[in-house]
């Protein structure tokens, strides 16, 4: 599986009609074909983050089915609804990210939703983060690891943060040390209290990360009540 991610910066007043563009066209156009799901609409909640940004994330089964999506949209059924898009956004940033070994992969492409949900708003966090040159398979396997370890005290209910998913840059996309991962946030009020408060003096992941990596980012982004994964 691929995942092609895409930052798009909006037209202010053609924001409304972007996001109903991708739940009533994009997300039930792709789910048609047995190559491509819309997986994750992603907005940043009000004075948080960029002004009229959205991240989206399109699943596609394999190489090959990027590349027939790449036609569709480029030369076929689907250039129409592109050109449409193009015309609600400023422009737009996209990279291919591929599934990291080891890591948290919390959903099947087959499960993935093709029509719009009735559901709860969710609040998700996008880390971006950029290993030392030379460490990044040893970043790859620790976080991994680390990642795992979460998992299910989020589950039972004993951390704020569900990891969800694990990716890198895919050969010749982007910045090839780069890894994204993407988690839920299922305690919002605890996940708060750190955000005002900040984490405790000399706190420790646990696994020596600093070591392995300084720099990374991370976004708070929510979910609208359609989201396919929320």
């Amino acid at each position: 599986m691929l995942f092609i991610h895409e930052v798009h910066s909006l037209i202010g007043e053609k924001e409304a009609e972007f996001e109903a563009t991708f739940r009533d066209e994009w997300l039930p156009v792709l789910g048609r074909s047995s190559e491509a799901r819309l997986a994750w609409y992603l907005r940043h909640p009000p004075v948080v983050g960029e002004a009229f940004t959205v991240v989206t994330v399109i699943a596609v089964r394999d190489a090959a089915a990027w590349d027939q999506l790449g036609e569709r949209i480029q030369h076929g059924d689907l250039k129409a609804l592109a050109v449409k898009t193009d015309g609600l956004r400023r422009g737009v940033r996209a990279k291919i990210l591929a599934p990291l070994d080891n890591w948290v992969q919390d959903f099947e492409f087959d499960a993935i939703p093709i029509t719009p949900g009735e559901h709860d708003p969710g609040l998700w966090i996008e880390d971006t983060l950029w290993p030392f040159e030379g460490r990044l398979d040893e970043y790859i396997a620790a976080a991994g690891r680390f990642a795992r370890a979460l998992k299910k005290p989020a589950q039972q209910g004993k951390s704020y943060l569900e990891p969800m998913l694990g990716l890198r840059t895919a050969f010749g996309s982007g910045i090839e040390r780069e890894v994204v991962a993407l988690s839920r946030i299922v305690d919002p009020q605890a996940w708060l209290h750190d955000a005002i408060n900040g984490l405790p003096a000399g706190y420790d992941l646990g696994w020596n990360e600093l070591e392995l990596r300084e720099r990374w980012r991370t976004y708070l982004f929510n979910t609208p009540t359609w989201a396919p994964i929320w």
